[in-house]
């Protein structure tokens, strides 16, 4: 209940204002960094024999030469890898607001983030107790047996991909980025998806610029656009079946409409059909980074 709520919190906050609290919790941590500090050494020497000394300085592209292109990639847009050589003079000097949006940890594996914690020794500043309360979460995770594998290891480690394969794919699809590949078992599966997404693209055009405009002048060309997103709220819906009457009707009222339409020529209301319902979630689609 609320009342029962509120007597926890008068009592959480009476311990944390007791005088001992403080000395509690210091030793609390300290215990925890020393048991925990040869770990996090060895992580920190591990990661400053991964990790280029000159980083700042380097291209995506010239890392991708010395990692597979998942890790250059992660080295390359995540700043806080640079801190593993950054010693504390400069860290220091860090604005509080570029260590949390710049500087940010989120996603790191448990070897990284020890790394980074080793790293940051002496910065005394909020970023670093975010840091130590995740690492702790991490610690406990694995002693309890429940880290993740992604947070025990980050799969850029065993990624085999190259800079090549992305632009050998690249050059052989010659679709917008906003249609990347879709993953799938069979290759008459992979085309269907392909093809729905070329129509939900090309109608979502027209329709989200019409829907978001200022410039309608009557209710019908509204009525339109009303129709138009339904119609492809539907089309993504998998209970939605050929037969359905509110979908045949919502059509059906589309299509009479479509000769008041002065842009129809950007798209054609017939690709509109039962052939799209379902296709991406009914196949576990996935999109590729390009």
């Amino acid at each position: 209940s609320f009342d029962l709520e509120k007597a926890i919190e008068k009592v959480d906050h009476a311990l944390r204002m007791h005088k001992n609290f403080k000395a509690r919790e210091k030793l609390k941590w300290e215990h925890w960094d020393k048991k925990q500090q040869a770990r996090n050494k060895v992580a920190l020497e591990k990661m400053q024999t991964i990790v280029p000394k000159k980083l700042k300085s380097m291209t995506e592209e010239q890392l991708s030469k010395k990692f597979n292109l998942d890790l250059a990639r992660r080295f390359h847009r995540q700043p806080c890898f640079r801190m593993y050589h950054m010693p504390l003079e400069e860290t220091s000097k860090l604005h509080p607001s570029d260590l949390k949006h710049r500087y940010y940890f989120n996603g790191l594996d448990i070897t990284e983030m020890r790394a980074l914690y080793e790293a940051t020794t002496g910065l005394k500043k909020d970023w670093r107790k975010k840091l130590r309360d995740k690492l702790f979460e991490m610690t406990t995770k694995e002693k309890d047996g429940t880290l993740e594998d992604r947070d025990r290891e980050n799969p850029a480690y065993k990624s085999t991909r190259t800079i090549d394969d992305v632009k050998n794919k690249s050059a052989a699809s010659k679709r917008p980025s906003y249609m990347r590949p879709a993953v799938t078992k069979n290759e008459v599966e992979m085309e269907q998806v392909w093809k729905a997404r070329e129509r939900r693209a090309s109608t979502n055009t027209v329709v989200v610029e019409r829907k978001n405009s200022l410039t309608y002048t009557d209710e019908e060309e509204r009525e339109i656009a009303e129709l138009a997103v339904k119609a492809l709220e539907m089309i993504d819906n998998t209970d939605i079946n050929e037969d359905n009457p509110e979908f045949q009707e919502t059509l059906r009222r589309l299509s009479a409409f479509s000769s008041t339409l002065s842009d129809t020529s950007d798209y054609d209301l017939d690709d509109i059909d039962s052939n799209s319902i379902g296709s991406e979630s009914d196949y576990d689609c996935e999109d590729y980074p390009i």
